[in-house]
């Protein structure tokens, strides 16, 4: 709960100070800073560029990535899915 004060009153203090910017609470306001970077702030690196950081290697091994088939047109696309080839992250909450 002391945190939680604590951002209360930084929030406070900031709308004061500020007129174009207006701070409110949210779900992160019973964290730390240092417990707000450890558990929202991670570097998540596929696995084919963490292999190859781990080798030294400042790149992805040419043959670990793999191009959308190409529909003739010259540009790609066609029917090729981004999303069911795994190649798109689900949504992430951003708010």
């Amino acid at each position: 709960m002391i945190v939680f004060c604590e951002n209360s009153n930084l929030i406070a203090e900031q709308n004061a100070a500020q007129n174009d910017v207006v701070f409110v609470e949210n779900q992160f306001m019973d964290l730390t800073p240092e417990e707000f970077a450890a558990t929202y702030l991670k570097t998540r690196v596929p696995d084919a560029v963490g292999a190859a950081a781990a080798k030294g290697k400042g790149a992805v091994e040419q043959d670990s990535v793999s191009a959308p088939p190409s529909s003739g047109g010259g540009g790609g696309g066609g029917a090729f899915s981004w999303v069911t080839s795994g190649a798109v992250t689900p949504v992430k909450n951003q708010g």
